[in-house]
């Protein structure tokens, strides 16, 4: 892999992950929990908004849901709320593991806006343009562009901790290869398209992939230069 000539999402996808993670970072910080509302309360105004939602609710379950589980156990909440933007900032601002913080960003925005729907003078489209770039991200692996995801991805295409499981893993997740998928299934792909080795009871010896390789790479050998060996002959009659 060519770090400079190799195809990217693009630079202006990276730019505006950066723009989210900030988004993220200033909405997290701005619910952090040492900063206090005017009523006194922490995760500044995260409790009066979610009172606002018992008020409006778009469903039904939901009231019930803010008043008889959110709400009772505010600091937890308050805090799963902090710590979650706060990860999702910075990973989409670095670009570290953009598509799991893009997935999440999506779901953690459909959460958002299923209890501030119904809220008066919520605009309904600004939902799904908050949740339409993190799928963006996601799929396009855009940490991949003026981001961390691109040197770990080489890192771990080079080094012999990128061919264990959790390398894998972590390839899949960062690229998209092939083989992080695989691992995911409990399978080893040698070649595209075909399931060579089972990662529990391989039924081939080390020997015979060996030999089968050597064939394979023999016969390509005899179909390349086939024309150049038919050439030789006919000049020598």
């Amino acid at each position: 892999m060519n770090l400079l000539t190799q195809r990217l999402p693009g630079l202006p996808v990276g730019l505006l992950r950066m723009m989210f993670g900030l988004l993220w970072l200033q909405a997290a910080l701005q619910k952090a929990p040492w900063v206090i509302n005017a009523q006194g309360q922490r995760f500044g105004w995260l409790a009066n908004w979610l009172w606002t939602e018992t008020q409006h609710p778009t469903f039904g379950f939901s009231k019930a849901m803010l008043e008889h589980v959110v709400l009772p156990h505010f600091t937890f909440f308050g805090s799963l709320s902090f710590v979650v933007e706060l990860a999702l900032g910075v990973s989409l601002l670095v670009g570290l593991l953009t598509v799991l913080s893009g997935i999440g960003g999506a779901l953690w925005q459909c959460n958002i806006a299923l209890g501030s729907y119904a809220v008066p003078g919520e605009w309904g489209w600004l939902w799904p343009l908050l949740i339409a770039p993190h799928l963006v991200f996601a799929f396009s692996h855009a940490g991949r562009s003026v981001g961390v995801d691109l040197f770990l991805d080489h890192w771990l295409s080079k080094d012999p901790q990128g061919q264990t499981g959790l390398g894998r893993f972590l390839r899949y997740w960062v690229s998209g290869t092939s083989s992080g998928w695989a691992w995911t299934l409990g399978v080893e792909t040698r070649h595209p398209g075909r399931t060579t080795a089972h990662a529990h009871g391989d039924d081939e010896s080390e020997a015979h992939r060996t030999t089968r390789d050597g064939h394979i790479q023999e016969r390509l050998c005899l179909i390349q230069d086939g024309p150049n060996l038919a050439k030789g002959e006919f000049l020598a009659k």
